[in-house]
């Protein structure tokens, strides 16, 4: 069965480098709707368009899929159970990997960057984030070692906290 691995975490945690790590490790595409948002109206953020966003992005993985990829990385916040939802029920199973990095750390990023437009992003999606339920999501069951091992060799370096 194909493989979604949907990235999880805050603004700045750094699920973009896990996720290219991952697709450096497996060959799997990275779909990112921060990519997605760039081509379809070059703004960071347009809540209007996000149903468009969403769509392509779905569109996107199962187009992948028919391509005959096997794993496709989905780099998004996923952090509210509605947008995990919507990954659910397809075709394929859906993992979610979290990238559990702190607000203040998240922020601290930002700031680096100089990148003062994402600091109250930041806050109020720590504030509506929601953990992942262990009895109904799955988390970390990945059955193929040679991916389990570049997410193990994540954690080691620091990319992922479990």
């Amino acid at each position: 069965m194909s493989l979604v691995v949907c990235m999880m975490g805050l603004p700045r945690s750094g699920k973009s480098t896990v996720a290219l790590a991952l697709s450096e490790a497996t060959g799997a595409p990275i779909v990112s709707r921060d990519a997605i948002r760039r081509a379809i109206h070059g703004e960071r953020f347009l809540q209007p368009a996000e149903l468009l966003v969403q769509a392509a992005a779905k569109y996107m993985v199962q187009a992948l899929f028919n391509a005959g990829h096997q794993m496709v990385i989905v780099d998004d916040t996923n952090l509210k159970v509605l947008t995990r939802d919507f990954w659910h029920g397809n075709a394929w199973e859906t993992q979610f990997l979290p990238v559990e990095t702190s607000m203040d750390e998240c922020l601290a990023r930002a700031r680096q960057t100089n990148d003062e437009e994402i600091l109250p992003v930041i806050v109020k999606m720590a504030d509506y984030s929601i953990p992942l339920d262990l009895r109904t999501e799955l988390l970390y069951k990945v059955d193929d070692p040679y991916v389990a091992g570049v997410l193990a060799n994540s954690v080691s370096e620091g990319l992922l906290a479990m």
